[in-house]
């Protein structure tokens, strides 16, 4: 656990990301759950998967990071890889880009504006 806590010191991770992290680091399967578990019991991290408030929370925050960088269709597909690695459900995020893309083609560039349309 102390290994899981160190990176947490670092930055916010969701716990489909710091599985990731454990497992770069030779952890075994049943070490990394019990850890996880424990970390999501005390609150140290939260589950993604159908969390749609917490998808268009993240989702707003990078689509206003990334506003002026890139294309539509690049944005998009970067919120995609985003919120896959962030341990979001692959049908959720699929249904939020749908949403996302015809509210940018509309002209919206905001997040917060596209989670609240649904």
């Amino acid at each position: 656990m102390g290994t899981a806590i160190k990176l947490l010191a670092g930055r916010d991770y969701s716990r489909a990301e710091l599985a990731a992290k454990l497992q770069q680091r030779k952890f075994s399967s049943d070490e990394i759950t019990a850890c996880l578990d424990a970390l999501v019991r005390r609150g140290f991290i939260a589950e993604t998967g159908a969390d749609r408030q917490a998808l268009a929370a993240m989702a707003a925050v990078y689509l206003r990071k990334h506003q002026r960088t890139k294309t539509l269709a690049g944005r998009l597909h970067g919120l995609e890889a985003f919120l896959l690695r962030k341990g979001f459900d692959e049908h959720l995020v699929q249904q939020y880009l749908e949403t996302a893309q015809d509210a940018l083609s509309a002209g919206k560039s905001h997040g917060q504006e596209i989670s609240n349309s649904e």
